[in-house]
């Protein structure tokens, strides 16, 4: 729940005039997507023991070679998709705001505004949902 207000927080601080926001910056991101990294594969680790890599080997014993690189490459990707696409939405919403303001100073800024605080409340609301579902995933029992 932190990390929910604290993305929450980050991004709406963007769409104050003359403020950054954490979350435009890619290192900020990155930390987070890969403590969620951490995180998640700690307490599978943590639950399952070495039992844990059965998540990694798929349901029959004839699919761990197609399976176990498939299944690492897809872990290793997740921080990398998480960064990214909360990266890519916040710097979107300040070049398009920027554009904007440039175009039409005061009036044309203030739908969008509103737009961009739904948009960041969306964004922190999918990085939420998707670090529980990777840790949901990891305590699950591997079939």
């Amino acid at each position: 729940m932190c990390l929910f207000l604290f993305i929450i927080t980050g991004n709406l601080i963007g769409l104050v005039p003359g403020l950054d926001s954490p979350t435009n910056n890619v290192n900020t991101n990155a930390a987070m997507a890969l403590t969620v990294f951490a995180y998640y594969n700690f307490w599978g680790i943590r639950m399952w023991g070495a039992g844990y890599i059965k998540h990694f080997m798929g349901p029959f014993w004839w699919l761990v070679p197609l399976m176990l690189p498939i299944e690492i490459i897809s872990h290793l990707a997740r921080p990398l998709s998480l960064t990214l696409r909360l990266f890519g939405n916040v710097r979107g919403e300040e070049i398009v705001l920027v554009l904007l303001f440039a175009l039409a100073p005061v009036v044309g800024t203030f739908p969008m505004y509103f737009l961009f605080s739904l948009a960041d409340c969306i964004q922190a609301f999918v990085f939420f949902m998707l670090a529980m579902i990777y840790l949901k995933g990891s305590l699950e029992h591997a079939h």
